[in-house]
């Protein structure tokens, strides 16, 4: 079953311009990285000011949260990575949505048209409980 991963952007970055799988370094983007790229399957960033990121795509640090920005905003962010979404090669049965539900509110409709099914994992865990998650099974 080909499955696609979305990982979440987080608040700690290098402070140089890096591969985007670089640039994002606190303990949970880490742990997360780790255990999507274990699977070999395909997977993107999704970033507040980016939207889809490819986690080879050299993006230099920045300071910019979905949660900072109005409805409006995040609308508009929805719909421009929706758009990028459905240019991703390959089908996919399933995709895996590693991201605070904030994240994720205006890219549902798109995710389950892609895939007949749609996996938040982390949902209702603290930050401890998600990594320790992520570090020992993986997703």
């Amino acid at each position: 079953m080909a499955t696609l991963f979305l990982v979440s952007c987080v608040a700690e970055k290098t402070t140089e311009p890096s591969n985007a799988r670089e640039l994002y370094i606190s303990p949970w983007f880490v742990a997360a990285r780790s255990a999507v790229e274990a699977t070999g399957e395909p997977w993107y960033i999704l970033s507040a000011k980016h939207g889809l990121l490819h986690p080879d795509t050299v993006t230099a640090p920045y300071d910019s949260c979905l949660d900072w920005m109005p409805v409006e905003e995040r609308r508009d962010w929805g719909e421009r990575v929706s758009q990028k979404l459905r240019a991703v090669p390959g089908t996919f049965e399933r995709v895996v949505v590693l991201t605070t539900p904030r994240y994720r509110e205006f890219l549902m409709e798109t995710l389950h048209e892609l895939a007949s099914e749609v996996a938040t994992p982390l949902d209702g865990m603290s930050e401890e409980k998600q990594i320790a998650l992520l570090l020992k099974q993986g997703v």
